[in-house]
């Protein structure tokens, strides 16, 4: 079984400290729900966001949503060898249950990860939200080898590949759309890289599940 982790990815409601900007207010009234029950987007809320810290880094559900649009309609998905988290920033774990088909629909998946982040879960409970750390979700996994994919990491697909053939491997990827990890990942046995440069989350867990299935 094959698990990934997209960590710290940009999802989280609108912070408390530009919930009264004009443009939150505006949008919130838009969708007709209360500012502090939507989620942060730079799309929408870009000139508000401005003010945060690492603003560049945050408001990206994009990143999720197209990545996990590819990764549950993977085949190892379908033949049950996959189990995908969502690990964000603020140190909060979205878990899909195996089968979860996400809208194919930008705002309809913004609405669903929206009631996630407020109610903690969905009706069905295919997707639900936990407070813990990547370290406690790794705990959890137990996965008998953790690796990071890095932009600094070594360029060693030998090892990526040996590790895809074990049991129960763990790959974290990160989901974030600039700059470097901010967490600790002592705990990964390699930091791996796919090419010299910044690859998006997309193409990351795509070459990954490519590699994975060619080992299955």
């Amino acid at each position: 079984m094959l698990h990934i982790i997209l960590a710290e990815s940009p999802l989280e409601l609108i912070p408390k400290s530009i919930l009264k900007h004009k443009v939150i207010r505006k949008y919130a009234k838009k969708r007709g729900k209360k500012p502090e029950e939507c989620l942060l987007d730079s799309n929408f809320h870009h000139v508000a966001m401005k003010s945060l810290e690492d603003f560049n880094r945050r408001g990206r559900p994009d990143i999720v949503h197209v990545t996990l649009l590819y990764l549950l309609s993977s085949i190892p998905n379908k033949e049950d060898k996959l189990r995908v988290y969502v690990h964000t920033l603020n140190d909060e774990v979205i878990f899909i249950e195996p089968g979860t088909r996400l809208p194919r629909s930008y705002n309809r998946f913004i609405g669903l990860i929206e009631q996630v982040m407020v109610e903690g879960k969905t009706p069905n409970n295919l997707l639900f939200k936990e407070d813990i750390d990547i370290k406690e979700l790794i705990s959890r996994i137990n996965p008998d080898c953790i690796i990071l994919m890095d932009e600094k990491g070594e360029n060693d697909l030998k090892f990526l590949i040996s590790a895809l053939k074990k049991a129960n491997p763990c790959i974290i990827i990160g989901a974030f759309p600039h700059g470097k990890f901010k967490k600790s990942y002592e705990f990964a046995d390699k930091r791996i890289s796919l090419y010299r440069e910044a690859l998006d989350t997309l193409a990351v867990a795509g070459k990954v599940l490519c590699l994975y299935e060619s080992v299955l």
